[in-house]
């Protein structure tokens, strides 16, 4: 095993929900409200459901070859060579969503607080926390994770709160005017982003300290990330109205802004820049983690820390290529994105549980 760090259930339910909340936290709403207009509250409770079972047969398929990666077990599920394209497909998913947090959260920093700055520069600086992080290890990771992760859980319920006297529950209707298809059409890009991204923990949950809690661990950060999501997409729609959260690329700022208590609390969209910024560096260093100790597994490297510097440049480079402007990264989050992640995220995963309960391979017990 080229890590050695041990994580507790705790830690990675947590995980699950920074992983969740993400880049999704800004851009969710938007790309829900493009689909499912003022029904968008209900795309995220199908989705919620759904993505509940896709989680829980990512902890599933762990739990029966306890200590061991998805890049590891899919040979022996899969055999040699149609098991190493597996493992190299989830090590290219790691990296290709890696580059793409990164370059949203240049995108942020340039639309707001940094417009005059490169973004390769902003870009640079994350890049070097993440490489940083993950040198130290996973556990490393998740302690701070935990450590961070519920003051910034309270300060999105903070300001939803505080964004209560501007929300109008009108804005949430007719009920379904258009039938459930925008409902389920929205529903599905919020399971491909950022639900079948979670099967980056295939790589992660080897390194439970008890591998018995990794389903519970798993649909327990999974449940909590989605309500949270839930609460600021519905949120999102009262404040602002679907016309004008599709509009904007980054709904929730705008709603953010619009926040005025008696004239003192106002202005205060920095503190969800300051929570994206934690949310964002969380996720890229999950994506980042899996992509080098994936490599590392391929090429049965007994370390994966010399990949690390490597790795980021690689990252970082990739990530100033993925799109020449918001147009395209428009049309690919809600054209392309969806079916490109359901090969990693869905089909592969559910074909190797499939073949492991066919073969009868693995271990049926867990550890309490």
């Amino acid at each position: 095993m080229v890590e050695h760090g041990k994580i507790s259930s705790n830690q990675v339910s947590w995980m699950i929900i920074s992983f969740l909340l993400g880049s999704s936290i800004l851009l969710i709403p938007s790309a829900v409200a493009s689909s499912a207009r003022q029904d968008a509250w209900l795309s995220l409770i199908l989705t919620i459901a759904a993505g509940q079972a896709v989680i829980y047969n990512y902890a599933t398929l762990s739990m029966m070859f306890p200590g061991r990666t998805f890049v590891q077990y899919s040979r022996e599920i899969l055999g040699k060579y149609p098991g190493m394209l597996a493992g190299l497909t989830i090590t290219w998913f790691s990296l290709h969503l890696g580059s793409l947090v990164v370059r949203n959260f240049g995108d942020l920093l340039s639309a707001t607080v940094l417009p005059h700055t490169p973004m390769v520069v902003t870009d640079s600086i994350i890049i070097i926390l993440v490489i940083m992080g993950t040198r130290m290890g996973v556990e490393v990771l998740a302690r701070v994770n935990k450590l961070i992760i519920p003051f910034i859980v309270l300060l999105i319920l903070l300001i939803l709160v505080l964004g209560i006297p501007e929300m109008e529950f009108k804005r949430l209707l007719p009920v379904m005017e258009s039938g459930i298809k925008p409902v389920i059409k929205g529903s599905l890009v919020v399971i491909g982003f950022p639900y079948a991204e979670t099967v980056l923990f295939t790589m992660i949950i080897p390194f439970l300290n008890t591998p018995g809690k990794a389903r519970k661990a798993l649909v327990t950060g999974g449940l909590a990330g989605g309500a949270l999501l839930f609460f600021i997409v519905i949120w999102t729609l009262l404040v602002l109205g679907p016309a004008s959260t599709a509009r904007f690329w980054f709904p929730v700022l705008e709603a953010v802004r619009v926040i005025d208590i008696f004239n003192i609390i106002q202005r205060i969209e920095s503190i969800i820049i300051i929570a994206w910024i934690f949310l964002g560096f969380l996720k890229i260093s999950v994506c980042f983690y899996s992509f080098v100790l994936g490599l590392a597994q391929l090429f049965n490297l007994k370390d994966y820390r010399p990949l690390v510097l490597p790795a980021g440049v690689l990252m970082l480079a990739l990530s100033q290529l993925v799109y020449e402007n918001y147009v395209e990264e428009a049309y690919f989050a809600s054209k392309i994105w969806f079916p490109y992640a359901m090969v990693p995220g869905l089909i592969l995963p559910l074909t190797m549980l499939a073949v492991a309960v066919i073969r009868e391979l693995g271990s049926r017990k867990t550890e309490k």
